[in-house]
């Protein structure tokens, strides 16, 4: 090996560490101590005014309160950016900021309105995350979020269910037929319907739109502490998955109460699949023999929400504000 081989060889291997030691670096982040002399900003939002629906055309008020946590002061404390559905807002995100000594906070006033997409998501909702000039000793609590209930139009909830037998969530493996699923709101606080598979492990119920949790007593949902979250969009169906395995746990994972920023589990508008049979005890229109029946269950909710869903169709609003 010549002296230029040698070179060579000691440059990739000097690169590589330290490439290595940047990526660790990052990822273990400040010692302790380094994090002690840093600002730590926390941001929450609150919606004015409070109740526990609201309704299209209503005039909220989103309140952002930042505060540092940390051990030193935060310089030109501000909201950095974020996004949101939902909302109807006439002015530019607030450009306020501040310098924000240990245990200093201040806040923000926003105005909106709800507009129509709510009424098909069946909530307003958004993340805001905020920064300084002065570092930050802990970037997760940096974001605020809000979500609040729009009820408003009605769609249509088609579900296969099905034991994973082959391990993989292959959605194609057989579906379970009569197992009892029961639908609980966002909260996991009420039981807004309990179905029955029928042919095929299929399912389909029409609910108002927003999200809901999904339990199969005697069984462990597979996946994440989101399994079993689905989102009912007004105005269409929306399909979703439900894969099961062995356990006497009904809820992903060891999850018992929702998670505060929800991720919608795998759904989709499109027609409902080949569907079984629907059953149990709910006040809520369920329905389930045949993909006829689930759509035309759901067909009046889709021609009402027709024009909603064609106003609401937009691209989620992000916003990025000038340092």
């Amino acid at each position: 090996m010549n002296s230029g081989q040698h070179l060579r060889r000691y440059m990739t291997s000097a690169t590589a560490i330290l490439v290595g030691g940047i990526v660790s670096a990052a990822l273990i982040g400040p010692s302790p101590a380094a994090a002690a002399d840093l600002p730590d900003l926390q941001v929450t939002i609150a919606v004015t005014p409070a109740k526990a629906t609201y309704a299209v055309g209503d005039a909220v008020t989103t309140t952002f309160t930042i505060k540092n946590v940390g051990g030193a002061t935060a310089v030109n404390a501000r909201i950095e950016g974020g996004d949101e559905d939902g909302l109807d807002r006439r002015t530019d995100p607030p450009s306020a900021h501040q310098d924000l000594a240990p245990g200093q906070s201040f806040s923000i006033d926003w105005a909106g309105t709800i507009d129509q997409s709510a009424s098909v998501a069946g909530r307003a909702s958004g993340s805001w995350a905020a920064t300084n000039d002065a570092g930050e000793a802990n970037p997760g609590d940096n974001t605020g979020r809000f979500n609040i209930a729009v009820p408003g139009v009605t769609g249509v909830l088609h579900v296969k269910v099905y034991v994973d037998i082959n391990g993989q969530s292959d959605d194609t493996q057989p579906g379970l037929v009569g197992a009892t699923i029961v639908i609980q709101d966002d909260g996991r606080t009420k039981t807004v319907a309990t179905v029955t598979t029928g042919a095929g492990g299929y399912f389909s119920a029409t609910l108002p739109a927003g999200d809901y949790w999904l339990t199969a007593p005697g069984w462990k949902l597979k996946g994440s502490e989101y399994a079993g979250h689905v989102q009912v969009k007004g105005g269409r169906t929306s399909e979703a998955t439900l894969p099961l395995v062995a356990g006497s746990n009904s809820g992903g994972g060891t999850q018992t109460t929702a998670p505060a920023d929800p991720i919608p589990a795998a759904s989709s508008s499109s027609p409902a699949a080949p569907g079984g049979t629907g059953g149990g005890e709910s006040a809520l229109p369920v329905t389930g023999v045949g993909a006829g029946p689930a759509i035309l269950a759901g067909a009046a909710a889709i021609l009402v929400g027709a024009a909603v869903v064609f106003v609401a169709r937009r691209r989620r609003n992000r916003f990025v504000l000038p340092k």
